[in-house]
């Protein structure tokens, strides 16, 4: 996908670059957008008295994700039944799953950003087979109970975005794939929605 390609393209261009003005779409003004420190740097920074000028934060992610949410949201808007009900791209699963799978993920991401918060590190599905069985379960719904809940979702995780604390998206959280740290959770949404909506 041209978006996915293009975010990945800049995260792996970033360190390098100079700062340069952006436009923050929810404040309606031009800022500053400044290149993010190496982890290493980082993590030799916080062991010592060196104090931090600047964290990880993920804007870029963050704004790519929320464009992601806005143009899945618009599909769904139009969608039927007919066509929720039909087969997806991927085995053993309706547009309806995909669609369910989608706000799930949003609501396990927003709980692990409350957790981090609060300073808990949270396991992202935090009961064995909930993953699954949310999926299973909510691929039986007619599209609007659908629509409202991935809009729902949706707005909950941008909320929770909001709510981050500059300093704690360098928290750990547990994902499938182990401990990662909280400021990568904006690109994996984004790669979750661009990927899942051609499905």
């Amino acid at each position: 996908f041209n978006t996915l390609v293009l975010v990945a393209s800049l995260r792996d261009s970033e360190a390098n670059a100079p700062v340069t003005s952006g436009f923050d779409r929810r404040q309606g003004r031009a800022h500053g957008r400044k290149p993010r420190p190496d982890v290493e740097g980082l993590r030799a920074a916080t062991s010592s008295s060196v104090p931090i000028v600047e964290r990880m934060h993920p804007e870029m992610d963050l704004a790519a994700a929320r464009s992601a949410h806005d143009r899945l949201l618009a599909t769904v808007q139009t969608m039927t039944e007919l066509e929720a009900e039909s087969p997806s791209r991927l085995s053993g699963w309706s547009r309806a799953h995909v669609l369910t799978h989608l706000a799930r993920n949003a609501d396990s991401h927003r709980w692990l950003i409350e957790g981090a918060i609060v300073g808990q590190v949270r396991t992202q599905y935090p009961t064995p087979g909930m993953r699954e069985a949310d999926i299973a379960a909510g691929g039986r719904r007619a599209i609007d109970e659908l629509r409202e809940d991935l809009n729902n979702a949706c707005a909950r995780l941008e909320a929770a975005w909001d709510a981050v604390p500059h300093d704690v998206w360098d928290c750990e959280c547990v994902l499938g794939v182990g401990a990662r740290p909280l400021h990568e959770l904006p690109f994996r949404r984004l790669r979750e929605v661009e990927v899942h909506h051609t499905d």
